[in-house]
Order: structure tokens, then C-alpha cells, then sequence
């Protein structure tokens, strides 16, 4: 997958010695008890590992359990904590491929197909923090960078619904004529689909007209850009929230997928300030 920042990890001086002894435990557990025959990149790998189960725990019990309860044993109830998350994932994504409306894009198609690859390779026994599947396809609101293994892939599933379900709320010809603004090929590219269709979709509801359809013509455009023209950001935030609002309440979003859609409206803001007309309201393509 894309390159993250690393998981940190204690340095040499830093491991404290229960840490050291379920690291060193670890090594034996993976060779089969020949732990001297690891490179030193695999042991900072297990060590990773180990690293991200135990914050799993602790985001679960709380950090003092780490320190009221042997290591080992924390160990152990993260991976039961990890299994049921790989239950939790596997759900979302069978969720995510039975949604009617699938962008047609590659990127998309690829990085929902190999997801399948997580779960036959993904190791929460040694191998916790990472993820054996290529995400390429960018959300409108990445994932946080602090998320990591099935942690990582469940929120990442979480907003590809979101926001496939949002763009199943719309006519897909209209989605079809948005995305034609990005050219004849723009299946290939690494762009998002969600994004222009909420940014169409928000225009109409800032304008006041119907969202049951994405069309901006070119005078509500000039509206738009005029409405917000010299406004700071936090003048406009108010503004755009209402608006997501009606857009939720268009699509039947409420917790989680309306903060998603609210939050990525929000992104919009600088652009529609500065009036920007790059990837905002666009007109249907015919």
C-alpha cells in the first residue's frame, strides 16, 4: 500500500525489560525457537507489532491495564481484540461490495478487489500493524495516518460506504456527466468520485433548489462565488454546515456518515471563498 509513517517504536533504551521479554518470546515463537537467525528489520517488525496490539488493548481497557496486568496477558487479549475486528472488517467489506452504486473507476475497482488479499495475508499473531492489501484509491477525507492493520482498513471501508452510498442517492448519468469534466479516460485517474458529486450537491442546496438532481448552471455558479466572495472561513462555516444538513437529510445520513459528509463539505470552504471554480460545481456534461 502507500508509504505511511512509521509505527513508532521504542529504541533499544527504551524497551523496558517485560516489553523485551515478550519481544524476545515473539522471535523464538516465529523461528521456532532459533530467534538468533532474525534480521534486525524483522525484529523492529515484530516489535511493531507487538507495539500496535498492546495500544489496541489499552485503547480498550484503558493504559493503565498495561501496567496492572502481565504483558503476556495483554498480549493475548489484544489479539482476542484483533479477531473480532477482522469479523468487524470482513462485514464492512461485504457490505461495501453488495452497494448498488460502484464508481467506475480502476483505481476504485482495483483497490476494492485486492482488499480480498487482507484477509488471507493479514497476521495479527506477529505481524498486527500492517496491510497486506494496496489501497490505492483516495477518499475525500484520508484516513488517519495514527490508524494502522485492520484498524486502518476497517476505517478506510467505513468511509468508501459512506461515501458510495452518498453518490448512490443521485442519478449515475449525472455522476457520469460530472466526471466527464475530468475527460474522456477519466476512469483511469486517481481521482475521487464523492467529492464532485458533493460539491455539486451542495451547491444546490447553498442556492436553494432542488437535491434530488446535481445540474449547477452557470448563473448559480456566478451566485455561489458572488455569495461567498470576501467571506473568512469561519463566516462560510456556518453556511455550509446548514447546507450538509438538507444534504443529509436528502440522503438519509445521521451519525457517523453525516459528520463524514459535514467534514468533507468543510474541506470545500478555502476554495469556494477564494472562489476557485477547479473541481467545484460543475456543469453536466452533455
Amino acid at each position: 500500500m502507500n508509504d505511511r509513517p512509521k509505527l513508532y517504536v521504542p529504541a533499544p533504551g527504551e524497551i523496558t525489560e517485560a516489553l523485551y521479554s515478550l519481544l524476545s518470546a515473539q522471535c523464538k515463537s516465529f523461528t521456532g525457537g532459533q530467534s538468533s537467525s532474525l534480521s534486525a528489520e524483522t525484529v523492529e517488525a515484530l516489535l511493531s507489532s507487538i507495539c500496535f496490539s498492546l495500544s489496541c488493548f489499552a485503547s480498550k481497557y484503558g493504559q493503565n491495564a498495561l501496567v496492572e496486568i502481565p504483558l503476556e496477558k495483554a498480549l493475548e487479549g489484544a489479539r482476542d481484540i484483533l479477531k473480532k475486528r477482522i469479523q468487524l472488517c470482513k462485514t464492512l467489506y461485504l457490505t461495501l461490495l453488495r452497494l448498488p452504486f460502484q464508481p467506475d473507476n480502476v483505481s476504485y475497482r482495483d483497490t476494492v478487489n485486492g482488499m480480498e488479499n487482507f484477509f488471507k495475508k493479514y497476521d495479527y499473531y506477529f505481524f498486527a500493524d500492517q496491510v497486506p492489501c494496496d489501497i490505492d484509491y483516495q477518499l475525500c477525507l484520508q484516513v488517519n495516518e495514527n490508524l494502522w492493520g485492520v484498524e486502518f482498513l476497517t476505517e478506510y471501508i467505513k468511509r468508501l460506504i459512506c461515501e458510495s452510498r452518498f453518490c448512490g442517492a443521485f442519478q449515475r448519468y449525472e455522476i457520469t456527466a460530472l466526471l466527464a469534466n475530468f475527460g474522456s479516460r477519466n476512469d483511469e485517474l486517481l481521482i475521487n468520485v464523492f467529492t464532485p458529486v458533493l460539491s455539486n450537491a451542495l451547491g444546490r442546496a447553498l442556492l436553494g433548489n432542488d437535491i434530488s438532481t446535481l445540474e449547477v448552471t452557470p448563473d448559480g455558479i456566478e451566485k455561489l462565488f458572488s455569495m461567498f466572495a470576501g467571506l473568512k472561513y469561519e463566516e462560510a462555516l456556518p453556511i455550509v454546515d446548514k447546507a450538509s444538513k438538507l444534504l443529509c437529510s436528502r440522503v438519509g445520513f445521521s451519525g457517523y456518515n453525516a459528520e463524514y459528509v459535514t467534514e468533507s463539505a468543510r474541506t470545500l470552504i478555502p476554495r469556494i471563498c477564494r472562489c476557485d471554480p477547479k473541481g467545484l460545481f460543475l456543469s453536466l456534461a452533455r
